[in-house]
């Protein structure tokens, strides 16, 4: 049984019956733990399905490459070629992979293998971020009377309650890439993006926020939260 303040527990593994240990949180309660731990299983599911669903779609594309290859040696004449390349579909897959090239222009940071956090690295991507990006009940941030990067906590499901130190991991990112980054403290602004107006008179980055609270949190990026490689 799981008690606050644990590190570790022992337990049965119950595939190979084996005895394993698992790492815990010891600042966590057990059920954040156990829920940690479900989600992280749940997150890992879903990318080995998205990777298994490549890997066929992929490999469906090898055998009809290595057909036509086939083909062309039997006959490589210019009808041929453009009767292959119609069935191949070349030019949707091209674009595909062009599409997978393409990059998001700002940070991409994972917070407790849940929560999608992105932040701008410059004045154009803050404003891409913040007036395409972000959809409007997601929470957006940014450090208090300093300059910096704009950053939003993507919130799928409106109906959740976001936990308080999500929202303090969101505003630590926040607060290094500012300004504020060299402080033992620093006050970030939160909102919803719904209260994070823009008119044409701001210059690139610069909004109007009608509603905002404010968290006080130390500049860093937190173990938890992982960098993604967009």
């Amino acid at each position: 049984k799981i008690k606050k303040g644990d590190s570790e527990i022992t337990t049965q593994d119950w595939e190979s019956n084996e005895q394993i240990t698992i790492k815990l949180n010891a600042k966590f309660s057990p059920q954040q733990n156990v829920k940690y731990y479900f989600d992280k299983a749940k997150s890992e599911k879903i990318e080995f399905e998205k990777s298994k669903q490549i890997y066929e779609e992929s490999l469906n594309y090898y055998n009809k490459l290595k057909s036509a290859q086939l083909e062309l040696e039997q006959e490589c004449t210019e009808d041929k070629m453009k009767e292959i390349k119609k069935n191949l579909n070349i030019k949707r897959n091209q674009k595909m992979i062009d599409d997978k090239k393409e990059k998001l222009p700002f940070r991409h940071f994972l917070i407790q293998n849940k929560y999608h956090f992105y932040i701008g690295k410059d004045s154009k991507s803050n404003d891409q971020l913040t007036t395409k990006f972000a959809k409007q009940n997601d929470y957006w941030f940014h450090a208090r009377s300093v300059a910096g990067s704009h950053g939003v906590l993507r919130i799928d499901n409106t109906k959740e309650a976001i936990p308080k130190n999500i929202l303090e991991k969101a505003a630590s990112i926040t607060a290094f890439y500012s300004k504020a980054k060299s402080s033992k403290l620093a006050s970030v602004t939160y909102t919803l993006k719904k209260y994070v107006v823009k008119n044409s008179r701001h210059e690139p980055g610069q909004v109007t926020v009608l509603k905002e609270k404010v968290l006080l949190v130390k500049p860093e990026i937190p173990t938890d939260c992982e960098f993604i490689e967009d």
